[in-house]
């Protein structure tokens, strides 16, 4: 079998959860080729062969970048055909759902998408432009499961509405826990907080990755003028929408100058472990517009680590699940401060285990496998 991954950029540690694939296409002897752009392909390259396809600077009006995007979408499709491959998989579906339908699906070949966000369950519905957009994607994406493509989404609940309106062919896989993230060994704790400045007896928050607005960073910061005075937050991840200047203006409009750490950066993953086993609580401190899963909280219950999240539809459907703590209203920072009043949670091994067995990395490369055997199977394009 001959499986192309097609993306737009490479997203940092997202790449792992592709090498993942990659990987276990390889060693179960078939070929995998990344399609797309040349940072892209080249984070890739030793476990798929680079197929470069470039795309231009993405335009600012609405129009114009769909126009790109099917620009994009009909060059891989073309690449593809050229590779002689038996499934083609858009690795990131959102965003392209229209420029895939106008590009139009190609013959006898299958075609897989994943889809990482989940407007339809958003829980601000109310608003005109967050209807439409929900609207949007469910009328996409059952229009391109009618032509065959095949969804794979990483919740069950998004699964189950899809399939209540008419979206059949969708399976929904754990995020993985990319990196195989494993925790650290209990000496490197004190370490980390050492070289961070935290004391012995400070309640250490964790806020991990890119500083999206929709990650809700200002919230924490926000909340923690009302947490404990021994609470620290710790933010790690990319400078996006909130940069250092911003969020330092921030802990001086809270006054919390000297409790908020700052470490924005790229984070290695073999520093992640450290990070995570320094914090006492991992914080998901989310808007109501995130509608995905969290690789934080997969990672925070891999790494034995309790969870505050906010509540929204696939955050509140995997702590409930898995017991990973305790959650408060999205976008509401008086009710994270309650959180963080209130007493501490806590994860039980079993909890931490059978989420990291639901997350194995091998396991769900195992499962991507198979969605693209049925993917296969569907289209009656026999793999060479």
């Amino acid at each position: 079998m001959r499986v192309a991954m097609v993306n737009f950029a490479a997203g940092g540690h997202h790449v792992v959860y592709e090498r993942d694939i990659a990987e276990t296409l390889r060693r179960s002897g078939h070929e995998a080729f990344a399609v797309g752009p040349l940072e892209w392909t080249s984070a890739l390259a030793a476990v798929a062969t680079p197929v470069r396809v470039d795309l231009p600077p993405i335009a600012r009006r609405w129009r114009r970048r769909n126009a790109q995007f099917k620009q994009f979408i009909s060059a891989c499709f073309a690449a593809c055909a050229t590779a002689g491959v038996d499934v083609i998989h858009l690795m990131y579906l959102d965003g392209f759902i229209e420029a895939v339908a106008r590009a139009g699906l190609p013959q006898r070949v299958a075609v897989v998408g994943t889809l990482h966000w989940y407007p339809f369950l958003g829980m601000s519905m109310r608003r005109p432009r967050q209807w439409i957009k929900s609207w949007y994607t469910r009328s996409g994406l059952a229009w391109l499961a009618r032509r065959g493509m095949h969804l794979v989404v990483h919740s069950e609940h998004a699964a189950r509405y899809l399939r209540s309106r008419g979206v059949l062919q969708v399976t929904a896989l754990h995020y993985p826990n990319s990196g195989d993230m494993r925790a650290a060994p209990p000496e490197v704790r004190g370490q980390v907080r050492a070289e961070l400045g935290v004391g012995a007896g400070e309640y250490l928050l964790l806020c991990f990755g890119g500083t999206r607005f929709d990650k809700g960073v200002d919230l924490a910061i926000e909340a923690l003028s009302e947490a404990s005075p021994n609470c620290r937050l710790l933010v790690a991840g990319e400078p996006h929408h909130f940069d250092a200047a911003s969020l330092r203006s921030l802990t001086a409009r809270h006054r919390v100058e000297d409790r908020v750490l700052l470490r924005l950066e790229h984070i290695r993953n073999e520093a992640i472990p450290g990070l995570f086993a320094a914090a006492d609580v991992v914080l998901l401190p989310y808007r109501p517009m995130f509608t995905g899963q969290s690789g934080p909280l997969v990672m925070a219950a891999a790494l034995g680590r309790p969870v505050i999240a906010a509540d929204v539809p696939v955050l509140t459907e995997t702590l409930t699940r898995f017991g990973l703590g305790h959650l408060f209203r999205a976008g509401d920072a008086h009710d994270l401060a309650r959180a963080l009043r209130a007493a501490p949670p806590e994860l039980s091994p079993a909890a931490s285990r059978s989420l990291a067995e639901a997350a194995d990395p091998k396991r769900f490369a195992g499962a991507m496998l198979g969605v693209y055997g049925q993917a296969c199977s569907a289209s009656k394009a026999p793999a060479k």
